[in-house]
């Protein structure tokens, strides 16, 4: 295994941190809404259209059941913004509503990005490596967290001294990678 260098995102690929917990609880999602939307079609086909009612309730375990096991490897994705003169963080997560933090200024973070983003950079982009992928104004980058933490780190000082909901968001996530647990 190579060393682990961030990758760039120019078509908005990414790769969610989701550790082996994680795989078997997506994998038995898909698995329970797989058997619950064959057992809807041999329900239909066996009573016909008389139980549909019955058959709607499954269906809908059915689909919560694969938008979890789809959401758990979601990408999350942490977008800079400018909208009319102030900045504004936008946080997206797959499955969850966005939501968008004011941002007094971006001084320093771009050369903090400039920093993180080493020169052997690879087109594309990494796999397998736990990553936030970080829009800024005209591009996009996948920043890989395990070598990268002091760019989130600092963007949440940053967030910090705007005063704004984002920091504690922020330092949550980052206390959770720390400690391994899955995002």
């Amino acid at each position: 295994m190579g060393p682990r260098v961030p990758g760039v995102s120019r078509s908005g690929v990414f790769v969610s941190r989701v550790g082996p917990w994680a795989y078997v609880f997506r994998m038995v999602c898909l698995l329970v809404g797989t058997v619950f939307l064959m057992a809807t079609a041999v329900i239909l086909w066996r009573d016909g259209w008389s139980s549909l009612l019955y058959v709607g309730f499954l269906d809908l375990y059915a689909v919560v059941s694969i938008m979890i096991g789809l959401g758990f490897s979601a990408p999350s994705s942490l977008t800079l913004v400018q909208r009319n003169e102030p900045w504004q963080v936008e946080i997206r997560r797959r499955f969850r509503s966005d939501k968008t933090f004011p941002l007094a200024s971006l001084s320093g973070l771009l050369e903090v990005r400039d920093r993180a983003v080493s020169s052997g950079t690879t087109v594309g982009y990494s796999t397998g490596t736990p990553s936030w992928e970080l829009t800024f104004p005209g591009e996009s980058w996948i920043i890989t967290l395990e070598d990268h933490m002091g760019f989130l780190e600092y963007l949440a000082n940053v967030c910090e001294s705007s005063n704004h909901r984002l920091t504690q968001n922020l330092k949550h996530q980052l206390g959770l990678i720390r400690r391994g647990v899955p995002l």
